[in-house]
């Protein structure tokens, strides 16, 4: 299992604990990295925590390279946003992911 589908998995079984029962569907906002810009199209190949796909650019209208972080929502890169902001959204990924395991929620 990918280390976003852990955090997907818990973070949605810890939901549905909560909701007693009751699934609920999250939107994570995950920083995807760009590893390569497809310029013809108007799309990105991004890394989202290992997982590798290809999203939609048309929305974001400031310039985008190779490196940069985006948030991510149903196929479309919807924000930009700056290096440190996406290292610290990941490590607290990692810290959530690693507390839920150790609880085994």
């Amino acid at each position: 299992m990918t280390y976003i589908m852990k955090v997907a998995s818990l973070l949605t079984n810890n939901v549905r604990n909560v909701k007693k029962g009751r699934t609920q569907t999250m939107c994570l906002s995950i920083p995807s990295q760009i590893v390569q810009l497809h310029p013809e199209d108007t799309t990105a190949t991004v890394d989202t925590m290992g997982v590798t796909r290809r999203v939609s650019t048309h929305l974001i209208s400031e310039e985008l390279a190779v490196g940069d972080y985006v948030l991510i929502h149903v196929g479309f890169a919807m924000n930009k946003i700056d290096a440190a902001a996406a290292q610290e959204s990941l490590e607290l990924y990692k810290e959530i992911v690693e507390k839920m395991e150790a609880e085994h929620v």
